[in-house]
């Protein structure tokens, strides 16, 4: 046995084998402290790196859309204001909310608002469909329609909002750049779930006062965004549709549903409402106060997803006619292991417009609010 005192006061002990092979036997001096030290600090750096993974793993990375909730706010005398169905925006995309609502030539405010889920997914990838659709009103009956179908996007997509932009075309009569709406259709995957298509229908008509005297827009046009989201990583899908029996003079209740499926991310492929002959009116068209076709509240355990839900339109009694209608959410859970919701949100934007029709009725600037139809809001995660 022998010592071996190095420049450093490091000394090692080590014992001869047969054929000098040496055998490690002990460390001291500072070239142990030093050698106990990195060992120490490699130890706190592979717990660093193992807390950080976990704690990724934990942080979500997807805002999954859960749908809107659009109302007029504006009171004339204390009496609900509706209006026809304008342009409209709610979607998210490139991790901003976007946001818009307009009336027809009356001025009002609203506080749009999204729901959406902050969701530990995986991977995720975005895309989006974009469609111009142009409509003629026959005359015989004062309606008219447009509808689109493609095929459904590669891979288990989710819808991450809508966007229709109007616009009144000329020549012909222009009433305003919106419509009185009979029913709106909108699907990611319209049909078999996995094997279907998208589909899109709007449809308008006159109102039964035939819009208090104001003509029938001839031509309408339809600028179409489908924004969604895909998740490579889906091992299937369970799919229901929520659907709801209504009047148009009461607003949707929210309700509570339950879907038997296993871990993943729930979110919507469609929505959409039809108005139906009610009262002898062949006329479908109808102002409107609100829309609201959104999910909330989701929550996981043991195989169930359960989530509240409100789907429908609805306008004022007092200047409005009455219309049963059929409104629903198509509802889909992607099944992904360790998929989960971090966080429900829901978030309001600001819009307004002054009154077009009478210019000193109501301004923006009066209640405080800017003149705006859109707006769009950096989104965080909860």
């Amino acid at each position: 046995m022998y010592f071996y005192l190095s420049a450093w006061r490091c000394w090692e002990v080590r014992k001869e084998r047969p054929g000098g092979v040496l055998r490690f036997m002990a460390l001291g001096g500072r070239c142990g402290t030093q050698i106990l030290a990195a060992q120490f600090l490699r130890m706190v750096a592979v717990v660093h790196l193992a807390f950080r993974a976990s704690l990724a793993a934990d942080i979500p990375n997807a805002h999954v859309w859960h749908g809107f909730r659009h109302v007029w706010e504006r009171r004339v005398a204390g009496f609900e204001t509706p209006h026809r169905f304008g342009s409209f925006q709610n979607a998210i995309s490139n991790e901003s909310l976007y946001l818009e609502f307009t009336p027809g030539v009356n001025g009002d405010f609203a506080f749009p608002a999204a729901y959406f889920a902050d969701v530990r997914a995986g991977a995720t990838a975005h895309g989006k469909i974009a469609f111009t659709l142009e409509d003629a009103i026959i005359a015989e009956n004062n309606t008219a329609r447009v509808r689109h179908t493609e095929p459904a996007p590669v891979g288990t997509t989710l819808l991450s909002g809508v966007s229709i932009l109007m616009k009144c075309l000329t020549p012909g009569v222009c009433n305003s750049n919106a419509v009185w709406p009979t029913a709106l259709t909108v699907s990611l995957d319209a049909g078999a779930p996995g094997g279907g298509f998208v589909l899109f229908e709007l449809a308008r008509g006159y109102t039964p006062s035939h819009g208090g005297g104001k003509p029938l827009s001839a031509r309408m046009q339809y600028n179409v965004t489908l924004e969604y989201v895909t998740l490579p990583e889906a091992k299937g899908v369970t799919p229901i549709r929520v659907e709801q029996k209504g009047d148009l003079h009461t607003a949707p209740a929210r309700r509570s549903a339950s879907v038997d499926a296993p871990a993943g991310v729930l979110g919507l492929t469609g929505f959409g409402f039809n108005l139906l002959e009610t009262g002898g009116h062949k006329d479908l068209g109808r102002y409107l106060e609100g829309l609201d076709f959104s999910l909330g509240d989701w929550r996981y355990t043991s195989g169930h997803h359960n989530f509240s839900w409100a789907a429908g339109v609805w306008a004022p009694s007092a200047t409005t006619a009455d219309s049963n209608l059929l409104s629903w959410l198509d509802v889909t859970v992607v099944h992904a292991a360790g998929a989960e919701a971090a966080a429900t949100q829901m978030l309001n934007g600001t819009v307004c417009m002054d009154d077009r029709a009478f210019p000193y009725v109501f301004r923006c600037h009066a209640h405080g609010l800017p003149q705006q139809f859109s707006t769009v809001i950096p989104l965080k995660y909860a």
